[in-house]
């Protein structure tokens, strides 16, 4: 059953089950006082994710940036190994 598209204010009506049944995700939809942390607790590990993300990009242009100034350097058409 999907939702409708009006809901009947003090009477019960039917909702379909969540997708995915298991683990944290049945806890979200219970009402129970593990939603909230559960929240905090994906948003935190978002917030981790976002800041690792930013540090490999910066990381990634410095790295560039280096490379092309060595390309730049007198003497760098001859290098070891070539």
């Amino acid at each position: 059953m999907t939702w409708p598209d009006q809901v009947p204010i003090g009477r019960p009506f039917g909702v379909r089950d969540p997708l995915w049944d298991w683990g944290f995700g049945s806890q979200l939809i219970d009402g129970g006082g593990t939603a909230a942390g559960l929240i905090v607790a994906g948003i935190l590990c978002d917030s981790f994710s976002v800041l690792v993300l930013v540090h490999v990009v910066k990381l990634a242009r410095r790295w560039l940036r280096h490379r092309q100034q060595a390309g730049r350097m007198p003497g760098s058409d001859w290098l070891p190994g070539r």
